[in-house]
């Protein structure tokens, strides 16, 4: 498998947002109404690197720098790519980053999505919670 990334462009709004409801409507649902406009309205592709594994576009990264840790925001893979490893080679380099930098990964996940399990496997920790969502870190 064949990694990469590249900066994601106002062209990707659509693949974008597509991939979003795929991937986050059916875990949001069962904690809030889903917002079908909420991606549009704040999509900035500035903050998000597209996933690519063979040269073909499978998810999306949102990775930011803050308060002396890097912050996972959205990380999504396309369902249709779920289930080969390419999250767990993703999270890996991320991991990877953190340990470079010396800083911690932190993240949330909703309380309600089985991505929780993969994040544990590669040894976050709850560190925190809030009605919806695990707080999590890296360290």
């Amino acid at each position: 498998m064949h990694l990469e990334f590249r900066q994601a462009t106002a062209i990707d709004l659509d693949f974008l947002d597509e991939m979003h409801t795929a991937c986050m409507k059916e875990h949001v649902v069962k904690v809030y109404p889903w917002n079908p406009e909420l991606f549009r309205q704040t999509f900035n592709p500035k903050l998000i690197q597209i996933i690519l594994v063979n040269k073909v576009e499978v998810g999306m990264l949102q990775i930011s720098k803050r308060n002396g840790e890097l912050y996972l925001g959205n990380f999504l893979v396309t369902p249709a790519f779920q289930n080969r490893g390419i999250g767990t080679a993703v999270l890996k380099k991320v991991l990877d980053q953190g340990k470079l930098l010396e800083l911690p990964i932190k993240l949330k996940v909703l309380k309600k999505n089985r991505a929780k399990n993969l994040y544990e496997r590669l040894g976050f920790t709850v560190t925190g919670k809030t009605d919806t969502h695990y707080i999590m870190s890296s360290v």
